[in-house]
């Protein structure tokens, strides 16, 4: 478990799942109260046991603010969480219809569908490896997500302003900002700015001091930070970076951060990045977030395809944009679109 994860010992187990880039978590509901979830930009589909019900589906949605963690005692979760701007394409439903909302399976799919289903996990020795497989199988008979929108998540992690993101990637301001709604839920800069609190809430385990942690995550300054994080949070930056404001609760259920924090995938053109290997806040999915060596986590950096021939390999963005998107897939798979790269490496 990753050792900023400060939930109730035994209660909490995250690890990779089958489908690319997401992560499968089980837990059980503590008799103590639990904080509230943050805004990690991802959507997770959860199936809930109380003590004494059914099971229910349930997809929560991305957050833009704290959400209480507020199930009954003894209630057992097994989920899968995707990859920030992948759930939409895999439950059919765009992010910002379930922006802040814990929404049943059932007002989404066909009653009869979600009954099955329920059932299956109900029946089932081990309910969230059946889940993980089932999710997988129904991935494969979905359509992929649009890959520019993939790729729009390194780009803002890496500190790329939301003009330069939408010309690398193509894309119009108004039409970017359609997409982004659509694929996570909001726009590219509230996007930005949970991306950029992800960042801080894992730099906010290193001791750093707030000051440094401002500078590295990207912020102006201290007081903004401070600001930020009380807007998306609701808490005091010192009570976040002391890791005394996340949940284990009935999202992600995941303290710092709520994205899978357990597996890194490397980047099959590593030597092509000249060794800078672009890091990412953990929210940031594994299906397009490569391992970082040891003293490269400051970097700002994109991946991308490697850079030209003579070109300086101290960051990717640039050459990026001089690239069409529809290349970036085939010369660099931990940043394309989720498709096979499967190689799970622990940091």
């Amino acid at each position: 478990m990753h050792p900023r994860r400060q939930a109730d010992p035994g209660t909490y187990r995250e690890r990779p799942a089958r489908l690319t880039g997401a992560a499968l978590w089980t837990r059980t509901t503590p008799a103590t109260p639990v904080r509230p979830v943050l805004p990690d930009g991802c959507m997770d589909l959860i199936w809930a046991r109380p003590p004494d019900a059914p099971g229910r589906l349930l997809v929560v949605g991305p957050d833009t603010g704290p959400h209480p963690a507020d199930a009954a005692p003894g209630t057992r979760y097994a989920a899968v969480r995707f990859a920030p701007g992948t759930g939409p394409a895999l439950l059919g439903v765009a992010a910002h219809e379930l922006r802040d909302r814990r929404t049943d399976l059932a007002d989404l799919w066909p009653a009869a569908r979600v009954r099955a289903l329920a059932g299956h996990l109900e029946a089932a020795h081990a309910p969230a490896r059946a889940l993980d497989t089932w999710a997988a199988r129904h991935a494969a008979d979905r359509p992929a997500p649009d890959p520019r929108l993939l790729h729009l998540v390194p780009l803002l992690a890496a500190g790329t302003s939301v003009a330069d993101a939408a010309a690398t990637l193509g894309l119009g301001p108004r039409r970017l900002h359609q997409l982004s709604r659509e694929t996570f839920g909001y726009g590219p800069k509230t996007l930005a700015r949970i991306l950029r609190l992800a960042r801080a809430r894992e730099l906010g385990a290193t001791g750093l001091s707030a000051a440094e942690i401002a500078h590295r995550a990207g912020y102006a300054d201290q007081p903004h930070l401070s600001r930020e994080v009380r807007a998306l949070t609701g808490l005091t930056a010192g009570a976040l970076l002391r890791g005394q404001g996340a949940s284990s609760g009935a999202k992600r259920s995941t303290p710092f951060p709520s994205g899978s924090a357990t597996t890194a995938y490397r980047c099959p053109q590593t030597a092509s990045h000249g060794g800078v290997v672009p890091r990412y806040p953990a929210s940031v999915s594994s299906a397009y977030r490569a391992s970082t060596p040891a003293g490269e986590s400051h970097r700002k950096a994109s991946c991308g395809p490697p850079p030209p021939a003579g070109a300086s390999s101290a960051g990717t963005t640039s050459h990026m944009r001089r690239m069409p998107p529809e290349t970036w897939a085939s010369t660099c798979g931990a940043c394309s679109a989720p498709s096979g790269n499967s190689s799970p490496s622990r940091r």
